[in-house]
């Protein structure tokens, strides 16, 4: 009697073992069917509070453990998953562990505190690595395309993009996609503002805004004016405006639009080729793309006309060679000569100039004195010069670095119709053909 009931209760415990482990088997099969290709990972919008490994953080975050499979929007690693484990000291504030496309679940726990500092500390610290940013960024830039949220909470988003914009758009990448998105969002969160051209090409191609401008205006046969063309023009990727017109841009422009004008006076009318793409927004986390919308409306890309901008290449031209022609006949050495005499361009330039006739022109003493001529001839030692480096030298020589450089420009414009210091970024760069003609006439323009 005794053994039988050690047998029941062996069964019993047996089977108490084998349920257990089914139900187990049975959960694990649960699980993986509600999160194999999903996101489980959720959004905390602006304004609430949560706390990760004791940081307290002002929401516009994913929160959760993402999972990549079979997902055709995957986030890319931008939440933050709370199971990671994270370093008690914040390491790499330079970002120098992280990859180019940084996801949170693969960047050192040091550099998780770090990245878990900067949301805490309202993602203003100045010295941060741009790694930090872009990881951030690359949520607000899911919620606003993928999760189309309301449009009180993209404003929000758009807003906070804007502001890391003005905080670290130092840095050109940040420059660029940040830029893009926040043209793109004004784009689409306000298409009933009018849109201005855009005359400074920031190396990124042509806005899009400025492309969905015109794609618009083209597909409703509108002509492109002057300044449209000029604007599509400057900011295409292969033009390389000369440094006359970025010296004297105004007087560049005011040419650019009067031989437009003179020879399309209702504006440009562009076709549309047959087959022609849209405006598209490529994520900077190279996860999604997603087609531009203005005014509720899908507008053609204009990257593929190529016709106007052939036509605004040759108004580009005829504006810098009257630009060249009026520096000459200011300069004190010039004389007419059957060369110099063109009727089209005398009749523009009396058009455009006719208020210069009174000034008085330079007399024939030396165009730059001693301080500006002995900075000239240090700028002539070097093809590139930091801020820095250029401040220094005007002050070594007792002048003021911005009137000190344009004055030296007057003096190659005057004299060898182009300026000699073009600004790029942070440095000055020397026009070698212009400082070569400089050393073999001389300060006293004797060319």
């Amino acid at each position: 009697m005794g053994n039988l009931i050690i047998l029941l209760a062996i069964i019993l415990i047996v089977a108490a073992v084998i349920v257990v482990l089914f139900r187990r088997r049975k959960a694990k099969r649960r699980v993986a069917r509600v999160t194999k290709g999903s996101i489980s990972a959720q959004w905390v919008e602006a304004g609430k509070t949560l706390t990760i490994a004791g940081h307290k953080i002002n929401g516009m975050v994913y929160i959760g453990r993402e999972h990549q499979q079979n997902h055709q929007h995957w986030q890319g690693g931008v939440a933050i998953d709370p199971q990671l484990p994270v370093a008690e000291v914040a390491g790499d504030l330079q970002g120098r562990t992280i990859s180019r496309w940084p996801s949170y679940s693969r960047i050192e726990p040091s550099a998780r505190t770090t990245y878990l500092n900067w949301l805490a500390n309202g993602r203003s610290q100045q010295n941060i690595g741009v790694g930090y940013i872009f990881l951030f960024f690359y949520g607000l830039e899911y919620r606003f395309f993928i999760d189309k949220p309301s449009r009180d909470e993209r404003i929000i988003l758009a807003q906070e993009a804007k502001r890391l914009l003005d905080s670290y758009g130092s840095n050109k990448s940040v420059d660029r996609y940040l830029g893009v998105f926040h043209d793109v969002a004004q784009l689409t969160l306000h298409p009933e503002q009018k849109r201005q051209p855009v005359f400074e090409n920031l190396g990124h191609g042509v806005p899009i805004s400025v492309r969905a401008t015109i794609g618009k205006m083209i597909n409703e046969r509108q002509p492109l004016t002057a300044e449209w063309l000029l604007s599509w023009y400057i900011n295409c990727s292969e033009t390389r405006l000369h440094p006359l017109a970025k010296h004297s841009f105004a007087e560049f422009k005011e040419l650019f639009s009067q031989l437009f004008t003179s020879q399309y006076r209702q504006g440009l009318a562009v076709t549309i080729p047959e087959k022609i793409g849209q405006v598209v927004y490529l994520s900077a986390s190279a996860r999604f793309f997603r087609k531009i919308t203005y005014a509720g409306h899908e507008v053609p890309d204009i990257a593929s006309i190529r016709e106007p901008i052939a036509i605004a290449n040759k108004f580009a031209n005829e504006a810098i060679d009257l630009m060249k022609t009026r520096a000459k006949q200011q300069s004190p050495n010039y004389q007419q000569s059957p060369q110099d005499h063109n009727d089209k361009q005398q009749s523009i330039l009396d058009d455009v100039f006719d208020d210069d006739d009174n000034e008085q022109q330079p007399d024939n003493s030396p165009l730059l004195d001693n301080q500006h001529a002995g900075l000239l001839d240090e700028l002539l030692s070097r093809p590139r010069w930091s801020r820095d480096e250029s401040t220094e030298l005007a002050r070594q020589h007792r002048l003021m670095p911005e009137g000190a450089i344009e004055t030296i420009n007057n003096f190659a414009i005057e004299v060898y119709q182009e300026p000699l210091v073009i600004e790029d970024d942070n440095y000055l760069v020397i026009e070698q053909d212009i400082a070569n003609r400089i050393n073999s006439g001389g300060k006293n323009g004797n060319n």
